[in-house]
């Protein structure tokens, strides 16, 4: 094998840990909202508006304080901002080696599971 051929190899395995490690870590994020795909969004716009936000929920308790000052506005923006920092940083973490894998995932977890319990709550409420 050349030098060329190394690097290449190099950047390729680089793209599919970073690529698993995405996958991964969005599949811990995201999952523990599928409860939203259970609603009947037919019947009522709230219903549609919670599935809209599923995008920003794992960052929900970042945006909650938020919420007081800018209604849904400020609760989205600081959601999502907080969902990407999580997904992005997890992300990198989890590229890095396979133990950093498994700690990304477990971080995602722990931040997703309590949020979809405080995310159904709030949407019962």
């Amino acid at each position: 094998m050349t030098l060329d051929n190394l690097a290449l190899t190099s950047v390729a395995n680089r793209r599919n840990a970073i690529g698993c490690s995405f996958a991964a870590v969005s599949c811990a994020l995201y999952l523990p909202f599928a409860w939203l795909l259970q609603l009947d969004f037919t019947t009522n716009s709230y219903h549609l508006h919670w599935l809209r936000m599923w995008p920003v929920l794992p960052g929900l308790v970042a945006g909650i304080p938020l919420k007081r000052y800018f209604d849904d506005t400020g609760l989205l923006l600081a959601s999502g901002f907080a969902t990407s920092v999580i997904l992005l940083s997890l992300t990198y973490f989890g590229a890095r080696s396979r133990s950093g894998l498994l700690f990304s995932v477990a971080a995602a977890l722990a931040v997703s599971i309590p949020t979809s319990i405080l995310s159904h709550l709030l949407f019962r409420h």
